[in-house]
């Protein structure tokens, strides 16, 4: 039986709901929570996915807080019924925007590590993104594309293997040095060519970033590359296409310049047009692989 259908099975009698919880086993499954106007429950098996969506009559008076109620009755079942491990968490800020903090509440003790979050909404919600990044475990990826203001004060949690940041106004240079991330994209960051120099410094003395495989990040003029790189490189041509295999992605290495860590690891720098307000992309790509996988290649 699908999972809907032992959920509704369930709820004919305790009888049957005692019995589904004996003897379906969940743990193959992981679930996705999508607090959004019209919030879901995804339930990935394999290969099958399965959705159950919180429909409520828009024409009603109490048409939010219907909802809400309806959302939270079916996560307290569903906890209950599967003790479901959540993969993942696409949380809107604007939904239900008055009750965010109490739909954390009852999100946060089911947040296990490597729970990917992801957080949208057009409204500045800064005291709601604090709230939830507060004493999150170490997650899988932290998406956070919601309405940040230069004043933001959250906190990052010190391991995120993946960690995007659509408005990166409010990151000071100490607070991106404590970012942990293999994948880092940042749009519409201030720090300054020479940070990012001091930054490149530190991770080519292994001091900074030792995980970080790609790099992207907004620079305020091209010009600003000469400063970045004014240190210890080597300026790479490239004629034909090249491409990376990283723990998230593919990447396309374009010409640049390349620059080595102290254990022999190096990185390409270049850069990139169509940045947020078209600014320059700074892209720092971990190339030691590619190298190696091709050397491989030629002395077979």
């Amino acid at each position: 039986m699908t999972p809907i259908e032992n959920t509704n099975l369930s709820m004919a009698s305790s009888r049957a709901k005692t019995k589904v919880k004996l003897y379906w086993n969940t743990t193959r499954y992981l679930t996705e929570v999508q607090v959004l106007k019209q919030p879901s429950f995804v339930i990935y098996g394999k290969p099958t996915v399965w959705e159950h969506q919180i429909i409520t009559n828009q024409e009603e008076t109490d048409y939010k807080k219907d909802t809400l109620n309806e959302f939270k009755k079916w996560f307290t079942y569903l906890k209950e019924l599967m003790l479901f491990k959540i993969c993942h968490i696409l949380f809107d800020t604007d939904a239900f925007a008055n009750d965010n903090q109490s739909i954390i509440d009852l999100l946060k003790p089911e947040i296990q590590s490597l729970c990917s979050f992801t957080i949208v909404g057009d409204t500045e919600s800064d005291d709601d993104v604090a709230y939830i990044l507060k004493d999150l475990p170490n997650s899988g990826s932290l998406i956070l594309n919601g309405n940040l203001s230069a004043a933001f004060k959250g906190v990052i949690p010190p391991i995120t293997p993946q960690l995007h940041i659509a408005n990166g106004e409010w990151i000071t240079y100490s607070q991106f040095l404590e970012f942990r991330a293999a994948e880092i994209i940042i749009h519409r960051c201030k720090l300054k060519g020479m940070q990012l120099n001091e930054f490149l410094r530190k991770w080519m003395r292994m001091e900074s970033h030792r995980c970080l495989q790609n790099l992207s990040i907004n620079i305020s003029i091209k010009n600003d590359l000469q400063e970045i790189c004014n240190l210890s490189h080597k300026v790479v041509q490239q004629e034909t296409p090249q491409f990376v295999e990283l723990s998230f992605s593919r990447e396309e290495l374009k010409a640049g310049f390349e620059i080595q860590r102290h254990d022999g690891a190096t990185a390409r720098l270049f850069v990139t047009d169509g940045g947020s307000d078209n600014e320059p992309i700074l892209r720092m790509i971990y190339t030691c692989e590619y190298y190696k996988l091709h050397s491989l290649k030629k002395r077979n």
